[in-house]
């Protein structure tokens, strides 16, 4: 029997998200990244394990072919204490201080991570589909001089 993984989950973590791994996807991210050269204390801190568990990890890692890997649904985000009403107010308050505010970027820093994934869910929803991107966010225009350089 193979202990598949979902490919998806794998690419996330290994992206730097925070998801919840089953055993043979934290072994698949475990694996990647130790090729990508990364040290046991580097992936113990990313995947907020003990470094036993990594070292356990790399010993008892078997390759998985692509074509055997078992594919399953993607998992939700965990939100599910947010029901419509919770998600509407939370974009509420973002869109209500965006307006008040010179610097956006910083109002996210500081959101909880569940007003975060409220906002994006409301408006995803709220953009239409059919326009080009670059109509839908022409207006982000005036926000780029706020936002901080990346290096």
């Amino acid at each position: 029997m193979t202990a598949g993984y979902d490919q998806h989950t794998v690419d996330h973590v290994i992206a730097g998200y925070r998801m919840p791994l089953t055993t043979a996807e934290r072994r698949e991210v475990v694996h990647q990244l130790t090729e990508a050269g990364w040290s046991v204390a580097e992936l113990a801190e990313h995947l907020g394990v003990a470094r036993r568990t990594i070292d356990a990890d790399r010993r008892l890692w078997t390759p998985q072919p692509a074509d055997t890997a078992v594919q399953l649904p993607p998992r939700p985000y965990p939100a599910e204490s947010f029901d419509d009403k919770k998600m509407r107010a939370a974009a509420a308050r973002f869109i209500g201080a965006v307006h008040e505010l010179d610097n956006a970027w910083e109002l996210t820093a500081a959101m909880p991570p569940d007003d975060i994934r409220a906002l994006c869910i409301v408006l995803a929803a709220a953009c239409d589909p059919d326009k080009p991107i670059t109509e839908m966010l022409a207006w982000v225009d005036r926000l780029g001089e706020a936002l901080p350089a990346t290096a």
